[in-house]
């Protein structure tokens, strides 16, 4: 199985186009809990967008790990949800 590549951005509404991610590798945006990869199917290329939550605390906000987790946790649901990771 290859290593998926993860791409970040803090930025509210940023969303990756099709030439800032190549296969295999996910955008997330921590300022608005979104997740992102690209697809290729017969239609050609396109983002996908996993909307985890509501606007969410970047990853290394909380000092005490409690949003933290609900962040990483979160995210790690929804690539299940997709069939992206195995659990």
């Amino acid at each position: 199985m290859a290593t998926a590549r993860l791409k970040t951005s803090a930025t509210p509404s940023r969303v990756p186009t099709t030439q800032d991610l190549a296969l295999g590798e996910f955008g997330i945006n921590t300022y608005d809990g979104a997740l992102y990869f690209k697809r290729l199917d017969a239609d050609g290329e396109a983002i996908v967008t996993v909307n985890v939550g509501e606007r969410q605390p970047a990853i290394a906000d909380d000092s005490s790990g409690a949003a933290n987790s609900a962040t990483v946790n979160a995210v790690l649901a929804a690539l299940r949800a997709h069939g992206l990771i195995e659990t």
